[in-house]
């Protein structure tokens, strides 16, 4: 039996990874399923019999009293492998313990991606965060890593023995669009989607002075940025601090938090997708866009170039210059805009399923409970 636990998952991608891995895994008849409250929603019609769910109202990132049930739990069912999605789990348990581990903080980041873009006080939490949990993760007896640079980084700080993995994460091949970028524009606007969770690692302060230092630039191709966040984000509530009001309501749009469910009416309408993040581990926005088939621009940060490649549209960090130069350029050159649209479906042509990476998972924890 495996019990595969994902309490911890409770926004962005780490939800969506869940709920796609519980879907696809359903199959199996010796998994046992460990959620959060906030998935359920989401799960609706995956046929899960009662006995093998068990739901979890508080994450145990923040409650002792949930990480004591969830260990009592485990510990009671007896499990091959207790397996985190998304660690660490908080739980030390009996059973041999397998734990996936995306936080860039924990696994790669430098003191610059603690104290470069985030509140003094946030940097501070950010980082004591950062430690607390790599302190948890020795409980495992396996960590599971979605890219090399997260495994090498990882490997020059854990203070503890632990055997390795490497499965990158993997596209919902139900997303998967067989058109092309559309050539024309949304009622003339050019749409540029900022998708992303409340998080400030995630670098939209980058958008910022492109609003305020390239008006002009802004009114010729009349471009929208597209974010988002929930309405009562601290994040966008300080990027709207940051410019006048008329600026706001003219270049910014946040349409607000979705339900993995509704994701195409996110991506659809979009020309382009930005992801800036300062520090990422395997975001699932680059699989989302190459899926939806948008030309898809990062930041020329170490993570984004391993993983992208020559697929999307590298600019550099921090440089508003240089991305109108790369807007500019992608909106007059409607073939270029192509090419990036076709190397991302050949990018994808070369990665795993979400179907195929719970397969993938589950022989290697069936492997390892065995030897």
């Amino acid at each position: 039996m495996i019990i595969f636990n994902c309490t911890t998952n409770i926004m962005g991608g780490g939800k969506k990874n869940a709920v796609l891995f519980i879907k696809h895994s359903v199959k199996y008849p010796n998994y046992v399923y460990f959620v959060h409250e906030c998935i359920l929603e989401e799960l609706q019609g995956v046929d899960i019999p009662d006995s093998r769910l068990y739901v979890f109202k508080k994450s145990p990132a923040k409650c002792m009293s949930t990480r004591k049930e969830i260990a009592k739990l485990a510990n009671e069912i007896s499990p091959d492998v207790f397996y985190t999605m998304s660690g660490p789990s908080y739980v030390k348990v009996k059973a041999l313990s397998v734990c996936g581990i995306s936080d860039g903080f924990v696994t790669h980041s430098s003191l610059n991606n603690f104290f470069n873009f985030m509140p003094i006080s946030l940097s501070i939490k950010a980082l004591l965060n950062s430690v607390y949990k790599c302190m948890h993760l020795r409980y495992n007896d396996y960590l599971i890593f979605q890219t090399e640079t997260a495994a090498k980084a990882f490997r020059k700080r854990a203070f503890f023995k632990y055997n390795e993995k490497i499965i990158s994460n993997a596209f919902d091949n139900g997303l998967l669009k067989s058109d092309l970028k559309k050539d024309s524009l949304n009622n003339g606007k050019v749409e540029i989607l900022v998708p992303g969770s409340d998080y400030w690692h995630k670098g939209y302060e980058q958008i910022i002075p492109i609003i305020n230092n390239h008006q002009d630039f802004l009114d010729k191709y009349q471009i929208e940025f597209v974010f988002t966040l929930p309405s009562d984000s601290g994040i966008f509530n300080f990027i709207k601090s940051k410019m006048s009001a008329d600026k706001v309501d003219k270049y910014i749009v946040n349409k607000g938090k979705y339900s993995y469910s509704s994701i195409s009416s996110v991506y659809d309408s979009a020309d382009f997708v930005f992801v800036p993040s300062n520090l990422e581990t395997f975001s699932a926005h680059y699989l989302e866009a190459f899926c939806f088939g948008k030309p898809l621009i990062v930041t020329d940060t170490d993570f984004a170039i391993e993983i992208c490649s020559d697929s999307a549209v590298a600019v550099e960090q921090n440089n508003p210059e240089a991305l109108v130069e790369t807007l500019k350029s992608l909106i007059e050159n409607k073939e270029k805009c192509r090419e990036k649209v076709s190397a991302g479906y050949e990018f994808l042509d070369s990665m795993y399923s979400q179907e195929e990476r719970v397969d993938l998972i589950n022989t290697f924890l069936e492997s390892i409970s065995v030897s």
